[in-house]
């Protein structure tokens, strides 16, 4: 079994990529795309969870894990609440393993411990792709704050990791990891839990600009972000790069900032 344990998800992915590069193997394709696998049990600690963004040389997407994540806590928020419920006011150490709509394809335990802090193991079959940490870990903030607990470890447990070959070459994590001088984060949630859901529900559902939230998360994080989002979509890329310059949480700011600039400079190549 090979054990790694990381600071934050940067950290983590940072040593997923050198073990896959330095110990799987490769496959044929005959029966999917080619691959590079390393298929024996992996676990890996996280210790800092609420550090949830990666960082990159190159165009790998930090849009996708933030709004997927968003959508994935409105989608669950209340069956989580149900589920935790006798967690949350359980003095003893215990655990739920929960149950998730369109959820990582995984058993997913939390646990309260005697010290107020709540831990997180995630266990699959197999990782397929990058684990998506910024989403569990957006899961795990949000279970903390319904349980009035403190943010603990997170571990992830699989049989088998597995990255497509055509992906292994392409991603270029830093090796240095920003969050130890250079960047931090912001609190997802800052204000009373029922409020803050419905205003996650605006915010996915009627779009965030010309609303006014209350959570300076909506305000200063989410909003620039989507915005940014859009304008990309819409290869405007001069426009979301100013759109996400009003993000304040400095991680997401600064991983976004990344893709927008390796999209331009691609597609400066491409002519």
């Amino acid at each position: 079994m090979h054990r790694i344990a990381a600071r934050n998800e940067h950290g983590a992915i940072f040593q997923i990529v050198d073990l896959l590069k330095k110990e799987g193997y490769d496959t044929t394709g005959e029966t999917g795309p080619k691959a590079r696998l390393l298929p024996m049990p992996v676990t890996i600690l996280i210790q800092k969870p609420h550090e949830r963004v990666s960082f990159w040389n190159n165009f790998v997407d930090p849009f996708r894990p933030f709004l997927h994540g968003l959508d994935f806590l409105n989608k669950n928020a209340g069956s989580l609440a149900t589920q935790v419920k006798n967690l949350k006011n359980d003095p003893c150490p215990s655990n739920v393993c929960l149950a998730l709509e369109e959820g990582p394809d995984a058993r997913t335990y939390i646990q309260k411990v005697d010290n107020n802090v709540l831990n997180m193991w995630i266990s699959s079959n197999m990782v397929w792709g990058l684990p998506i940490f910024a989403v569990v870990s957006m899961l795990h903030e949000f279970l903390a704050n319904l349980l009035k607990c403190h943010l603990g470890s997170c571990w992830w447990s699989t049989m088998c990791l597995a990255v497509e070959l055509k992906h292994l070459e392409l991603w270029k994590p830093y090796s240095h990891n920003p969050y130890t001088s250079e960047v931090e984060g912001f609190p997802m949630i800052s204000i009373n839990l029922n409020r803050w859901r419905r205003e996650l529900s605006t915010l996915l559902t009627e779009g965030g600009e010309g609303k006014s939230f209350v959570d300076p998360f909506f305000t200063s994080v989410a909003v620039p972000i989507i915005k940014a989002n859009k304008l990309i979509q819409q290869n405007e890329l001069d426009e979301a790069h100013a759109a996400v310059g009003g993000c304040q949480s400095k991680d997401w700011k600064r991983a976004c900032q990344n893709f927008i600039k390796a999209r331009k400079e691609q597609n400066e190549h491409n002519g």
